[in-house]
């Protein structure tokens, strides 16, 4: 048998016979004709919900692995807990509000009026589910969960709930009462949770296509390479110029490239996350990110020095004190340019170390090696700064000031490099934080109280929770003109909406760009579905056309969501609210 939906269709004096069902039969409707049947390869409830499966992957794969595992998880968690919400509503109300008008007093009800299958639904159901969405929807608002958990959470929310208190749906009811643990897998909110599941598993498969260099990880190690190389530079730069006689445009460079370290903070940090999400912690994989994590951390500790360095690079003039300058600096250069020298080649081989997430003895042996050469050059240049000019100098107050900074930034690296031989040594490397412990901490954070009671936060909350509540409302009570009751379409499209930021000010830029990309993701699958019904469905031309523009929809606005800082966000909701119509 095909896949898809059949109906059994009697010819004239004969056995009646199953047809795939086409828009020339009658209304296809499973439940209201015994005639129509579903044949498809997997449930009907599965087929429906499909298309979850494409949204889900569009609004999580992103630039990295890490990055797409973290946003998977807060959707799988926001979708989860509105799933366990209704787990618990159908336990209290096994059908909702599913039920049917009332056409004969015979059969003990009032013609015309509404008779609910659930005779506890019928007496305080309402109300219940009522003040259900209400508080659910306020405590995924004055959570400080991650955006998407909040996002994912809140959108299911409404849809469910607004299905389950409509008697024309409720909740499905089949009719083999011994087998209701299997009905129970069939139900919209378990099917969701299933191809949510199996859209996150898509998404960060995707981004581990080889050599595509995706991963958080090797991003880490690439970026601690090139900001070890940039402080390298800057000290290495700075000690040639300040071993000049005159001022040139190098102090410039020297500013340009300390002011870029600076830039590097964020992305460092993110990719710091992201390998987290990507390891977990766990193997040499989680040994290497807690390594690179320790060196960035102390690479960035250092700004301040270098804030230093460029302060002595563009206040040195060389005209005043020329003479003493030159001799000064004469007795110092070799010995601060061995300390330089010996600094930047022992980050260079921790770095080399920390490849492979492992240290052994040789190359624990190799760091001890170098940090001694470390503190002879350090020695040496304290020497020689004691024989050129014992006492503090205000015409030589540029040069000292640098000279301490040299040393402080070669004393913190070589401490930082102890630290990391005696963690090795003594186990502790080995030994990473429990990942049940990161969830609790997690939880913890999402709800803490102080954390939450911040007035801007509360103010935030109220405005987002008022307005997606008076468009569920709308929904459920609206009829007639522009409305059809029962509609969830607007109290859910504003939970994709909602502005998280926390603050009082509304941006109203993001507010246009969040309200252009659900107009247009609702607007061009339009056009481009009335295009496509030009071309007959029962034809191969037709099918690979269909294939081609859901293909060129979705990679043209994921390639813009990718790429563009400005209209990342628009174009991901173009894409992710569009691709469920298609």
């Amino acid at each position: 048998i095909g896949a898809g939906k059949w109906k059994t269709v009697p010819p004239p004096y004969s056995e009646p016979e199953w047809q795939a069902w086409d828009d020339t039969m009658s209304p296809w409707d499973a439940e209201a004709n015994l005639t129509d049947i579903w044949c498809g390869f997997v449930p009907r409830s599965y087929a429906d919900n499909w298309p979850n499966v494409a949204q889900f992957i569009v609004f999580t794969v992103f630039r990295s692995t890490g990055t797409t595992v973290n946003f998977a998880v807060q959707g799988i968690v926001g979708t989860v807990l509105a799933a366990v919400n209704m787990h618990f509503m159908t336990w209290i109300f096994p059908h909702g509000a599913r039920g049917s008008t009332c056409a004969d007093s015979a059969d003990g009800c009032v013609p015309g009026t509404l008779v609910y299958l659930d005779e506890n639904y019928a007496r305080y159901g309402e109300f219940v589910c009522m003040m259900d969405v209400l508080l659910v929807l306020l405590l995924f608002l004055v959570s400080k969960g991650s955006r998407n958990s909040i996002m994912f959470g809140m959108s299911w929310h409404v849809t469910w709930m607004m299905s389950f208190m409509n008697p024309a749906i409720g909740v499905q009811v089949f009719i083999d009462s011994e087998s209701r643990w299997w009905n129970w897998t069939l139900t919209d909110f378990f099917v969701v949770e299933v191809t949510t599941v199996l859209g996150a598993a898509i998404a960060i498969i995707a981004t581990l296509v080889p050599k595509a260099k995706v991963q958080n990880l090797q991003s880490m190690y690439d970026q601690a390479m090139a900001v070890n190389y940039a402080i390298a530079q800057i000290w290495s730069e700075a000690v040639q110029y300040l071993g000049g006689s005159r001022r040139t445009a190098v102090r410039f460079q020297i500013e340009t490239r300390i002011d870029a370290i600076d830039a590097l903070a964020s992305e460092v940090h993110e990719n710091s996350v992201g390998a987290w999400w990507e390891t977990l912690d766990l193997g040499n994989a989680g040994r290497k990110r807690r390594l690179l994590d320790r060196f960035d951390t102390n690479a960035m500790d250092i700004r301040d020095l270098l804030y230093v360095v460029k302060t002595c690079i563009l206040a040195e003039t060389f005209d005043d004190n020329a003479a003493e300058h030159s001799i000064f600096w004469n007795k110092l250069q070799h010995a601060v340019g061995e300390l330089t020298i010996s600094t930047s080649d022992l980050m260079w081989l921790c770095l080399e170390t920390f490849e492979d997430g492992e240290m052994n003895e040789e190359e624990i042996d190799r760091i001890d090696e170098q940090l001694s050469r470390v503190a002879v050059s350090r020695a040496s240049l304290v020497e020689s700064f004691h024989k050129a000019e014992p006492s503090i100098s205000e015409e030589l107050s540029e040069e000292q000031t640098f000279i301490f900074a040299l040393a402080c930034w070669s004393r913190k690296n070589s401490d930082f490099a102890k630290n990391v031989v005696e963690s090795a040594r003594s186990g502790k490397l080995h030994h990473s934080g429990s990942f049940m412990w990161g969830f609790l901490q997690g939880v913890f954070r999402t709800w803490d109280i102080k954390e939450i009671m911040q007035v801007d936060h509360l103010k935030c909350a109220l405005r987002n929770w008022l307005s997606i509540v008076a468009c569920f409302l709308i929904g459920y009570y609206g009829q007639g003109s522009i409305f059809s009751r029962y509609n969830y379409v607007m109290a859910m499209t504003l939970t994709l909406l909602f502005v998280k930021e926390g603050s009082h000010h509304v941006e109203y830029e993001q507010c246009a760009h969040r309200l252009l990309g659900v107009a247009l993701g609702k607007s061009l699958p339009i056009i481009v579905d009335s295009i496509l019904d030009t071309l007959p469905c029962d034809s191969q031309i037709g099918l690979v056309v269909q294939i081609f523009a859901v293909w060129a929809y979705v990679s043209t606005w994921c390639f813009l969501y990718y790429s563009s800082e400005k209209w990342s966000y628009v174009s991901c909701l173009i894409g992710g609210v569009g691709i469920f119509q298609l």
